[in-house]
């Protein structure tokens, strides 16, 4: 189970922003979830609306420990597709920022049960639904924030994920990420769990990537890798990395799409002269969501590649009969099998049982 051992971690620093107030251990992280558990005793629905602040991500994580599910989406989202995300899923509780409570009407919760920092979570009127015990996170597919569309990921599809995302980055306690995109999102989403669950930290931040401070952030706060999808690298690009980037960074990956061979070329030229590993990726929500990697600063002669299988996973081609391709340069569709795999699709509460 993701997050079970977190403890051990203690007094190092899990999560922080430019509130220099807001630095929360592994430690006090412990304490928030022992104070959650004895107020949600049960295992519930709940309606994250997710937003890049520190309660937010606290909440979320001490959540997951308590073994509820997890319902993820966007602050941003409409607050008609929020409601009808509502109507559809019952969710039992409903957590997000304070200011978005204070923004959107008091129809559907009822009563405050729970605070940290900026967020909160209260109570519905719905009842408790029937609930696969396998289930841990409702996650949404890309590009799909507001639709009734969910991905079932179980707690041992996030956790193998987890696990295989640590090994193949070699991520310690040492390493620093930033929330570079939206937290509910499945690639921010895997960066976050594989910090936490190794004991390494997060930078939580609203800016973004064409905000001055975003780099100010960076650099002073000596993070240690940066996430970012082929949008990011070529404002990158436009950029020059060279003012960006510092002696802190030791990785950066990219997933979220093909990203254009020729900006690949002058990333890898930049990395290789800085002693700094490029990591591609190719993944899915529904497989927790990564499926394969490549260190392409070592294999410059495969630069559209997607990789091998991350470990534990099970790439290969078949062809319109079904059968393994086992040839180079033929066309066939790409088949990945692992035990990060969803269990399905859900479109209201009712699939939750499944």
């Amino acid at each position: 189970m993701l997050f079970k051992n977190i403890k051990k971690y203690k007094k190092k620093i899990a999560l922080l922003s430019n509130d220099p107030e807001k630095k929360i251990t592994f430690e006090q992280i412990h304490k928030e979830y022992q104070k959650l558990k004895k107020k949600v005793k049960e295992r519930k629905l709940v309606l994250l609306i997710a937003d890049n602040n520190i309660g937010n991500l606290l909440h979320y994580i001490i959540l997951l420990k308590n073994n509820c599910i997890v319902q993820l989406v966007e602050a941003k989202t409409n607050f008609n597709e929020i409601q009808n995300l509502i109507k559809l899923y019952k969710p039992n509780l409903i957590c997000s920022d304070n200011n978005w409570f204070k923004k959107n009407q008091k129809k559907y919760y009822k009563k405050k049960i729970f605070q940290s920092f900026n967020s909160t979570i209260y109570e519905t009127s719905f009842k408790n639904h029937k609930i696969h015990k396998d289930l841990s996170i409702l996650m949404p597919t890309s590009g799909s924030m507001g639709s009734k569309k969910y991905v079932r990921i179980s707690k041992k599809n996030i956790f193998e994920n987890t696990k295989s995302i640590i090994s193949y980055l070699k991520l310690n306690k040492k390493d620093r990420s930033i929330t570079s995109m939206p937290f509910c999102y499945s690639y921010m989403l895997s960066v976050i769990n594989s910090h936490i669950e190794i004991g390494a930290s997060i930078f939580v931040t609203s800016e973004t990537i064409v905000q001055k401070n975003f780099w100010s952030i960076l650099n002073i706060n000596k993070i240690t890798n940066f996430n970012g999808v082929p949008y990011h690298y070529e404002i990158l690009l436009k950029f020059k990395l060279n003012k960006i980037f510092n002696k802190n960074i030791k990785f950066l990956t990219q997933a979220g799409g093909k990203l254009d061979s020729t900006k690949s070329k002058l990333i890898i030229k930049f990395c290789k002269k800085n002693n700094i590993n490029f990591f591609k990726m190719y993944g899915q929500t529904e497989a927790s969501p990564r499926m394969s990697f490549i260190k392409i600063t070592n294999y410059l002669d495969k630069i559209d590649s997607i990789g091998k299988a991350i470990p534990g996973g099970r790439l290969e081609l078949i062809d319109k009969n079904n059968k393994k391709i086992t040839k180079s340069n033929k066309i066939g569709e790409l088949i990945y099998k692992g035990k990060n795999v969803c269990i399905g699709y859900a479109f209201n509460y009712k699939d939750l049982l499944k």
